[in-house]
């Protein structure tokens, strides 16, 4: 008897260790799913598409054991057809599920065997519209005129140029005609081969008559105007200026952005006529002491400028006549007297100089580095809050005064610039407090 229960109790203390022991292990290997450190173990599924074809979906997918991954598809290219994957799997639209190993498989294509749609045949050219014999089967057509081509065209056989991005120049032209849909049992033709061609002219814009005047819009400056005349082929396109130095030596021309017009104008200011404005001042390209030629390109890159016409598109004026400017010697003129307020209220005085338009540049500097924060150009002397533009820290204010003469007898600009060593020093503080040195 004692025999039996010693027996029994080495039997379930046994029973208990093994328990224990296959606790532990599955413990370490994660229950069964993951790996020895208890992280999920993931798999990849790589999927790629030999010659003809191509995949759709996400080609490259991580995924943990025993989910699944997402659906790739497999799509031939035009005169192609999809035969199997590379593990001998034929689903078109493939998911792999229940992963337990990694995948990589490729989509494999061979040359259709469904026959080709029949080449449009009869292409001709009538009054700017593209015409072509239909073609049985067909869902719709393409036309190409050089490198041009159309979208679909899914009703009849005949299709217009007016208004179309067609190049200047003479281009073949060719027609193909296309499936209904990718369950068709017929591949898009090719595209016709013809000796038909067809020739887009190039109309240029009108080259502007310009004339330079103060302009107050940009805060007082020299500027080029041009009449506004809302004609068609003269309103149009990005104006570019061009600057070239001819005194005391020829430099090379200088092409500089100036403004969209699109029918933008301005009708004050002028004299009379309406006139573009290109919005940059003429001075701040000049050199003093130099004789430059000034003149203006309209490019043709507006909307509804790049179509044709007729067979015909426009494209950029020549250059305008230029106009001979000459920059002066830069003239002394005085500085304004400045303040900043408790509250970082920045105040300047005016500044007079006989005959000179006057303006003011007002700069934010960071006082540590010498960096340049913020700087702006105004026409008046007005009380400007500038708590914003200071940094957290040290900065200082500077402020001077430029004012130009325009004689327009002799086409020369004359330009005063002071040079204010003042500086008001600033301090912010992080809540935003300002001190005033």
């Amino acid at each position: 008897m004692e025999f039996k229960m010693k027996f029994r109790k080495l039997l379930v203390m046994s029973v208990l260790v093994i328990t224990l022991c296959c606790g532990v292990v599955l413990s370490a290997c994660g229950g069964g799913n993951g790996d020895k450190n208890g992280n999920p173990v993931t798999f990849s599924l790589t999927y790629t598409a030999g010659a003809g074809g191509t995949i759709f979906g996400d080609t490259v997918q991580i995924v943990e054991s025993g989910k699944d991954g997402t659906d790739v598809f497999a799509v031939a290219n035009t005169g192609y057809t999809f035969t199997d994957w590379s593990d001998g799997r034929t689903d078109l639209v493939r998911k792999d599920t229940n992963v337990i190993s990694n995948i990589t498989v490729t989509a494999n294509f061979i040359p259709a065997t469904e026959p080709s749609l029949a080449i449009p045949q009869n292409i001709a050219i009538d009054n700017h519209v593209v015409s072509w014999d239909a073609v049985a089967n067909a869902g719709s057509y393409r036309v190409r005129v050089g490198a041009f081509e159309s979208s679909p065209i899914f009703s009849g056989t005949t299709y217009s140029l007016n208004g179309r991005n067609i190049p200047v120049g003479t281009h073949n032209v060719s027609v193909k005609a296309i499936v209904p849909s990718i369950t068709s049992q017929y591949i898009d033709s090719e595209y016709s081969e013809t000796d038909l061609t067809y020739t887009v002219t190039g109309v240029p814009l009108v080259a502007p008559v310009i004339r330079i005047a103060v302009s107050h819009i940009l805060g007082n400056g020299v500027n080029i105007v041009w009449p506004y005349t809302n004609t068609p082929g003269v309103d149009v396109g990005t104006a570019i200026l061009g600057i070239k130095q001819i005194y005391p030596t020829v430099g090379e021309l200088q092409v500089i952005d100036a403004d969209k017009l699109d029918g933008i104008h301005y009708a004050s200011g002028f004299g009379s006529l309406n006139n573009h404005l290109a919005l940059f001042r003429l001075e701040d390209y000049l050199q003093p002491n130099r004789k430059y030629e000034i003149s203006v390109k309209i490019l043709a890159n507006a909307v509804g400028y790049q179509s044709i016409t007729d067979g015909k598109r426009f494209v950029d004026s020549e250059w305008s006549e230029p106009i001979e400017v000459t920059m002066g010697a830069v003239q002394e003129i005085d500085a304004p007297t400045f303040t900043v307020s408790s509250i970082g209220v920045l105040n300047w005085n005016f500044v007079s100089k006989s005959d000179f338009n006057i303006r003011y540049v007002y700069e934010i500097w960071d006082a540590d580095s010498d960096e340049l924060l913020y700087s702006s150009t105004m026409s008046g002397a007005p009380s400007l809050l500038i708590d914003d533009l200071l940094k957290v820290g040290e900065n200082y204010v500077t402020v001077n005064t430029i004012g130009f003469n325009w004689d327009g007898a002799s086409n020369t600009i004359s330009v005063a610039i002071s040079d204010n060593t003042e500086r008001i020093y600033i301090t912010k503080a992080s809540d935003g407090t300002i001190i005033v040195h």
